[in-house]
């Protein structure tokens, strides 16, 4: 009996132009007069955007140096510089890639600042302050109470802010203001309001196989 493979995700190809287009124009921010910052995946991106700032993803990229079975040579490099090999390997692999500049991208741009938010895990506290030393840049470091069963006035309290001093830190950096338009026509970066999302297509019944779609 022949093995049954799971039908081809059509929006692949279109994914990964999407990516590459994404990766070049971040490689060719200064150019274009644009700063860079490697943000934490939990992150308020939604800062950066309105700041026209492109936004790299160190965990993203680390994935992807896993894909492409570069992560223990990549671990390997940090583990030299006496970094545990009980760390993240995460943050190992990025640490790798950022000393040596090797990964599927020749390593990622130089970020210009670092924004570093701890609602995903303790380790990014750490990993971002060796980036901050790394690459001599300013780390923006947003702190978030863990919330143990709900969320209380005093806790929203403090994120509002650690939010409104992470958003002055970003104006003095990057010498603007939040929500100032970069004054560029096209901007493939701008998200898209709740009631302006693209509706997405139905999925035909031949199509759905056994990958449990539904429109």
């Amino acid at each position: 009996m022949s093995e049954r493979r799971s039908p081809r995700i059509q929006a692949v190809g279109t994914m990964k132009e999407m990516m590459a287009a994404y990766y070049i124009e971040s490689k060719n921010a200064a150019d274009n007069n644009q700063k860079v910052a490697w943000i934490t995946s939990g992150g308020p991106v939604e800062l950066l955007i309105a700041m026209d700032v492109i936004p790299i993803y160190p965990e993203n990229h680390a994935a992807m140096c896993g894909v492409m079975h570069m992560g223990v040579e990549l671990c390997e490099i940090a583990e030299q510089m006496g970094y545990s090999r009980d760390l993240c390997s995460y943050a190992r692999t990025d640490i790798g890639s950022a000393v040596s500049g090797k990964g599927p991208l020749m390593g990622l741009p130089k970020p210009d600042f670092l924004v570093c938010c701890n609602n995903i895990c303790g380790s990014v506290t750490k990993w971002y302050e060796v980036l901050a030393r790394l690459f001599d840049v300013p780390l923006i470091f947003i702190d978030t109470p863990f919330i143990h069963d709900e969320l209380t006035d005093n806790a929203l309290s403090y994120v509002k802010g650690q939010m409104t001093h992470a958003i002055k830190q970003m104006e003095l950096t990057t010498d603007q203001r939040a929500g100032e338009s970069s004054g560029r026509p096209d901007d493939r970066r701008t998200p898209r309001l709740p009631g302006q999302r693209a509706p997405l297509a139905p999925v035909p019944e031949s199509e759905r196989g056994d990958v449990g779609l539904e429109q």
